[in-house]
């Protein structure tokens, strides 16, 4: 699991400094960014959550 922390250690940054890149041109302002903001909580977070759907043994 730490190899893992290491991939992508400036993720939040990375994709903050891409989400002002898109806001900062006219065009692309329009665009709802609160799924990325959204998914990128999830992916920076240390917990997650495990479903099982159907039937377990």
């Amino acid at each position: 699991m730490s190899e893992l922390l290491n991939t992508c250690p400036n993720l939040q940054a990375d994709c903050d400094r891409l989400l002002e890149l898109l806001n900062g041109e006219r065009k692309l302002r329009s665009f709802d960014i609160r799924p990325v903001q959204t998914f990128l909580r999830k992916a920076v977070s240390l917990t997650f959550e495990i479903v099982f759907a159907g039937p377990c043994s």
